[in-house]
């Protein structure tokens, strides 16, 4: 069998639950894109979700950013 890499899933809390998913995953992908280096484009690949907040269901949600290749 072929080995996965590992991937890494960080938690980006405090996301106005007024805002479109859509948008949010275009906001959090275009902040990501302004801080990788090249060589971390070329590599790493992310997925964004957009998930209610455990906490604060009312009033916002959270993004899951998971990271394949690396974490940058």
């Amino acid at each position: 069998m072929a080995s996965q890499r590992k991937s890494h899933v960080f938690r980006v809390t405090g996301l106005s639950k007024e805002r479109p998913d859509r948008n949010l995953k275009t906001a959090l992908q275009e902040v990501l894109d302004d801080s990788f280096t090249e060589d971390e484009r070329s590599q790493i690949k992310t997925k964004i979700t957009i998930v209610p907040s455990c906490y604060k269901n009312d009033t916002q949600r959270v993004a899951l950013v998971q990271f394949r290749g690396g974490v940058p």
